[in-house]
Parts: structure tokens; sequence; C-alpha cells
């Protein structure tokens, strides 16, 4: 038993590659490299600069986990 797993971030070209296998002699990061190759080579996933993690929904920023002020027209006043 056993398996083989890759996990290869490449920052410059905005891509993260994932490989897994159930075999342990697998050469995952190698295949991981081919499969990043291929959509560097097509132009599939440009770099963002701006951009925010992923995972940003599990950690917003004060001002998106503060709820917006009422105003005092919303309230009938």
């Amino acid at each position: 038993m056993g398996g083989s797993t890759s996990l290869m971030p490449f920052p410059e070209h905005g891509i993260v590659v994932a490989v897994r296998s159930n075999l342990c002699y697998a050469d995952t990061p190698s295949i991981a490299l081919k499969i990043a190759q291929a959509f560097v080579e097509q132009g599939i996933s440009p770099a963002r600069k701006s951009c925010r993690p992923v995972n940003a929904w599990l950690y917003p920023t004060r001002a998106e986990a503060a709820p917006p002020p009422a105003s005092p027209s919303a309230c009938g006043d």
C-alpha cells in the first residue's frame, strides 16, 4: 500500500498543480511539471498581482466582516 502526492506552486505563472497517484513509485513531480508546462505554453493562466487568495472568504478583511452601518432613511426616520 502507498501512494505519491505532489503539490507544486508556480507563482510566477499563477498556477498550482496537484498530482496524486495510488502507486508509490509514480513520478508525480515530473507529471505536475508537465501539466504546468502545458498551461504556460498556451498562456492560459497569467500571474495576477492584485488578486486575493482563493481561501479569502475564510479570512475576510475587517471592512468585509463588519456589517454596513444603517442609514436613517432605511430605518424609516
